[in-house]
C-alpha cells in the first residue's frame, strides 16, 4: 500500500497581504455583527420588529467580538468599510468596534438614530483620524424599489476623505448588493413558480436568482455618483462592499463598463468565498480610473473563505468540549467572507494656497475682502471656498464689537471683520478651500488670517 503524502500547498496567512502605498482601505463583510443578541423576539432593525441575527448568548458575541477585533488588528486600516452591522436604532455595532481597537479610530456618523437603509442589517465606515479626515458630510444611496415594490438592495454610504499628510481627497462609497437565495420568491405558488420569465427569477444562466435587482443597482450606484452626492468633485472614487455578484455577472460588467476598474483582476485575486467548495469573489474593490491609477496593490486576506466554519464564534451542535477547544481568540474564520485590501499612493496636486491679506489692520471693525487663490507648478487653480471660522465669538467680545464677522461673497472671496478683543492676543480666521486642477483633481486647504493684538504681534 503506497503512502500518502499532503503537501501543504495553501497555508494560513500570517499577516495580512503587503499592497504597498501610503493608505491602506479595506472592505469587509463581518458576517451579522450585532450588539443586540438572538436570543429572543424579533427586536432589531429601524423599526425594532425584524430579526437579530448576530450572536444568540453573551459566550457567542464575546468570541465574535474578539475574533473580529483580531482581525481588525493585523488590516490596521486607515480607511474601512463594514457590511453587516445592525441597523437597530441608536446601536453602533462599529463604534464598539472602534472601542476596542488599539489605534485611534473613529465613526462616520450619519446622524439621527445611526441608521442607514431599512433593513436589519447595513453598512458603516470607520477611520483612523490620524490618517484621513472626512470632508463634508456622508451620503446615502436608498437603491430603488424592484418591480414587486421591495427594497431589497441595502442602502449605499458614501464618504469623501482628505489624507492629512497632502490634503488629498478621495471618496468610499460601501454597498451591500442583494443576495443569490430565491425564497423570497421561489416558495411553492411563488412568482416563479408562476412567471419563471420574471427577471429576478434564476433564468438558468449562472447568475441565479434577484440579477436583474443587482444590476439595477449598479446602474443607480454609477447614475449617483456621478452627481458628487457628497458634494465633491473629484473624481478620485472606490466602489467597496459585498456585491452579490461574481466577476463575470452583469452588475460587475455594468461597473467595469462605466470606468470602474476591478481591482481583484486588476492585481491576479482569485476568490473572497467559497460556496459549496466553489472558490469565487463576491467581495469588491473598485476604482474609478483617476483612483486606479493610485492603487500601490490589491489583495484578499484568505482568513475566512479557506476556514471551515466549526472554527467561528458559534456553540451551536458543540459539546462543552468542543466549544471550549474549536474556537481560538484569533482572526481566523471571524466571517465567511474574506476581506479586500487595497494600498494607496495618492498623487498629490501640491498646490500653493495662499490667502490675500493674511492680515487685517488696523482693527477698526470694518470689513476687508480676503481672496484666496491657487497655484500648481505655475498654473493657476480652481478655488472654492467651504468655510471660514473665528477663534473669537461673532459678538459680544466688546462694547464696540460689530455681528456677522464672516461672509462668504465668491467661491473664492470672503469678507471678515478687522476686530478682535482688546484684552485677548489676537484674533484668527480660519479659512478651508479645495484647490481642483483641470483634471479634477482636489486638495483641501487651511490658510489663517489674523487681526494681531498690535501691530507688532504676529500668530506663531
Amino acid at each position: 500500500m503506497n503512502d500518502i503524502v499532503f503537501a501543504a500547498a495553501n497555508p494560513r496567512p500570517a499577516s495580512a497581504p503587503e499592497v504597498g502605498g501610503i493608505l491602506t482601505v479595506v472592505s469587509f463583510n463581518v458576517l451579522n455583527q450585532f450588539l443586540t443578541l438572538d436570543d429572543g423576539p424579533d427586536i432589531c432593525g429601524p423599526n425594532e420588529d425584524q430579526e437579530c441575527r448576530g450572536a444568540d448568548s453573551t459566550l457567542e458575541f464575546e468570541r465574535q467580538r474578539t475574533k473580529l477585533l483580531a482581525a481588525l488588528e493585523q488590516l490596521d486600516a486607515d480607511v474601512l468599510g463594514l457590511v453587516e452591522l445592525e441597523n437597530t436604532p441608536d446601536v453602533s455595532p462599529e463604534q464598539d468596534l472602534a472601542d476596542g481597537l488599539t489605534a485611534d479610530y473613529a465613526v462616520v456618523d450619519v446622524g439621527g438614530e445611526g441608521l442607514v437603509g431599512d433593513d436589519t442589517i447595513r453598512v458603516g465606515i470607520i477611520y483612523k483620524p490620524g490618517a484621513v479626515t472626512p470632508v463634508g458630510d456622508p451620503a446615502i444611496l436608498d437603491f430603488a424599489l424592484d418591480p414587486l415594490g421591495e427594497s431589497r438592495n441595502r442602502s449605499a454610504l458614501a464618504q469623501t476623505f482628505a489624507e492629512n499628510a497632502t490634503g488629498d481627497v478621495f471618496t468610499v462609497v460601501v454597498n451591500h448588493f442583494k443576495s443569490k437565495s430565491g425564497s423570497e420568491i421561489d416558495d411553492s405558488g411563488g412568482v416563479c413558480a408562476t412567471t419563471p420569465a420574471y427577471p429576478d427569477c434564476d433564468q438558468g444562466d449562472g447568475q441565479a436568482y434577484f440579477n436583474a435587482t443587482r444590476t439595477s443597482a449598479a446602474q443607480q450606484l454609477v447614475d449617483w455618483l456621478a452627481t458628487a452626492p457628497t458634494s465633491v468633485g473629484d473624481p478620485d472614487v472606490m466602489i467597496l462592499g459585498d456585491l452579490n455578484a461574481y466577476a463575470m455577472e452583469d452588475p460587475i460588467s455594468l461597473l467595469e463598463g462605466a470606468g470602474y476598474v476591478n481591482l481583484h483582476t486588476a492585481f491576479g485575486n482569485r476568490y473572497s468565498y467559497v460556496f459549496d467548495g466553489q472558490w469565487g469573489f463576491l467581495d469588491y474593490a473598485l476604482a474609478s480610473a483617476s483612483m486606479a491609477a493610485q492603487v500601490t496593490g490589491a489583495a484578499d486576506y484568505h482568513i475566512n473563505s479557506d476556514e471551515p466554519n466549526v472554527l467561528d464564534y458559534n456553540t451551536n451542535f458543540q459539546s462543552p468540549d468542543q466549544i471550549v477547544k474549536l474556537c481560538a481568540p484569533d482572526e481566523y474564520r471571524t466571517s465567511d467572507h474574506d476581506p479586500v485590501v487595497v494600498g494607496l499612493a495618492l498623487d498629490a496636486i501640491d498646490a500653493t494656497v495662499t490667502a490675500t491679506p493674511d492680515t487685517l489692520w488696523p482693527p477698526n471693525h470694518k470689513y476687508r475682502e480676503v481672496l484666496v487663490s491657487a497655484t500648481d507648478a505655475g498654473v493657476d487653480l480652481e478655488v472654492l471656498i467651504t468655510g471660514a471660522t473665528s477663534s473669537e465669538p461673532d459678538s459680544g467680545i466688546n462694547d464696540e464689537d460689530v455681528p456677522n464677522d464672516i461672509v462668504i461673497t465668491g467661491d473664492d472671496t470672503v469678507d471678515l471683520r478687522a476686530e478682535r478683543d482688546d484684552e485677548g492676543p489676537g484674533r484668527t480666521y480660519t479659512i478651508t478651500s479645495f484647490a481642483t486642477n483641470a483634471a479634477g483633481q482636489v486638495q483641501l486647504a487651511t490658510n489663517y488670517v489674523v487681526v494681531p493684538h498690535d501691530r507688532g504681534s504676529r500668530r506663531n
